[in-house]
């Protein structure tokens, strides 16, 4: 609840993913098409999207009973 992402749009090998409580968050991230691309955890509020490509991308969060979904861009 209340994360936001930075840099968005992102051209590095890494997105930052903050929140309020500063804790672990659970991602999951999808391409247009609904097909998952990337699941695993914040390390240091950071997730490495190196191995995606160029496009927009769907986002989904989830801390404890809370989630979000953000749109991500990825130059």
């Amino acid at each position: 609840e209340g994360f936001k992402i930075y840099p968005n749009p992102s051209e590095l090998n890494y997105i930052t993913l903050s929140n309020k409580k500063n804790t672990e968050i659970d991602v999951s991230i999808f391409n247009v098409l609904g097909n998952t691309v990337f699941t695993g955890y914040t390390v240091n509020n950071k997730i490495d999207v190196s191995q995606l490509r160029t496009g927009i991308y769907m986002l989904k969060a989830r801390q404890g009973d809370a989630i979000g979904n953000k749109k991500l861009v990825i130059r």
